[in-house]
């Protein structure tokens, strides 16, 4: 230990790990090892640092720009209860976006998402990557509404862009 008890030391037992025996009463041989603590005081050999050095951190802090936190985006499951529940939305132009583990993106309509966790079709809502409203209903031509990757959110306007 580092403050000087002796230790047994390793060797000749049935395993690498056991100590070595003393041949006059079978007890463990100890070795002393040398003290790792320091005893004097570390704020004592401590320097502060020089006033020049304090002086250009200060002004270094006030010229960086203070941390700004980005908007938090909703979360997939707000947008999927929105949707389900504000009748001025209507669920039937709606997709979601979501990743399947062999397909890559897949989409499906809104309406068809499953919630059970103990359907065989159910997919986790962390796989949500986004959600699109059809321009012109069962057409080709869709808005991202919502996306994970690119934090927009044209529903609440949270996140990066509304």
């Amino acid at each position: 230990m580092a403050d000087g008890t002796p230790q047994p030391t390793g060797g000749s037992g049935s395993h690498p790990g056991s100590p070595k025996h003393c041949p006059e009463d079978g007890s463990p041989k100890l070795q002393k090892y040398p003290s790792t603590h320091n005893t004097t005081s570390e704020a004592a050999t401590h320097t502060p640092p020089s006033s020049s050095y304090s002086q250009s951190r200060l002004k270094q802090q006030d010229s960086e720009p203070p941390f700004s936190k980005k908007p938090r985006l909703r979360p997939s499951k707000d947008v999927l209860n929105r949707l389900r529940t504000d009748s001025s939305m209507n669920i039937e132009n709606w997709i979601v976006g979501y990743v399947d583990r062999f397909e890559g993106i897949m989409t499906r309509p809104v309406a068809e998402w499953i919630e059970d966790s103990t359907d065989e079709e159910w997919i986790p809502e962390h796989r949500i990557r986004f959600f699109a409203r059809w321009d012109d209903v069962g057409g080709e031509k869709y808005m991202i509404m919502w996306d994970r990757r690119t934090r927009v959110d044209r529903i609440w306007g949270s996140g990066d862009g509304g």
